[in-house]
Parts: structure tokens; sequence; C-alpha cells
């Protein structure tokens, strides 16, 4: 997720980029407050093989829906 406001990122960041000396920031994994909920977002392809036959997109796939429940 590139292109955001700095003012866009005030949610936390659990993974992300900076290129070069702080410039173009990009969030991987993003936790924003909405009203009353929340927001967990992420660009990485969780869905691309069956589900348990990449471990580690399972065990990030988990951990979202975790953060995502997580009062």
């Amino acid at each position: 997720m590139a292109g955001l406001r700095p003012w866009e990122f005030q949610g936390r960041v659990h993974a992300g980029a900076v290129i070069g000396w702080v410039h173009k920031p990009a969030a991987f994994i993003i936790e924003k407050r909405l009203g009353r909920g929340k927001l967990v977002a992420t660009t990485f392809r969780l869905h691309q093989e069956a589900p348990d036959v990449d471990p580690l997109a399972t065990a990030l796939y988990d951990g979202l829906l975790a953060l995502a429940t997580r009062p």
C-alpha cells in the first residue's frame, strides 16, 4: 500500500518498507481503528496456493485473523 498520505499511517503498520532516505513509505500489513471496529489489511498474496500448502502463508493468515479479532 503505497501513495498514502502521512496521516493515513496513523494506524499500526505491522510490516512495511521505506525506499531511500525515508522516502516512499509502503505498508504491507496495516491495522487501523475505524469507529468502534478496526481494519486489518495486507498486500501479501496469501491465497495463491491451496490452504496449508504454504506454511508461512498459513501462519501469516492465522496471525492476521487473530489480530483482526483481538479487541
